[in-house]
């Protein structure tokens, strides 16, 4: 996710990202990442997948990976006080 999010930042070419409905570049990046993952599972084909499958269930594959995200929490002001924050030492870096 930090690799598309660096990529989608550098095909700008150092232009500014657009402000599209009012909505910023990593506030738009989020939310197509949270849809690609949004859905509903029964909880015996959750219990199932979590048996036999080596991913993650859709919801901590969403909300994992955008807390390690930078853009994430400036985007949202995620803060302490939010589920989904994860302090900037704690989070994992690509390089």
């Amino acid at each position: 996710l930090q690799l598309a999010y660096r990529a989608y930042l550098r095909s700008l070419d150092g232009r500014a990202a657009p402000v599209i409905e009012g909505r910023r570049a990593a506030e738009r990046f989020v939310t197509a990442w949270a849809r690609i993952w949004r859905g509903q599972s029964r909880p015996d084909y959750l219990r199932y997948t979590n048996e036999t499958s080596p991913h993650p269930p859709p919801q901590f594959r969403a909300n994992v990976a955008v807390s390690h995200l930078d853009a994430f929490h400036e985007a949202f002001g995620v803060g302490p006080w939010d589920r989904l924050y994860r302090a900037a030492p704690d989070r994992v870096r690509v390089w």
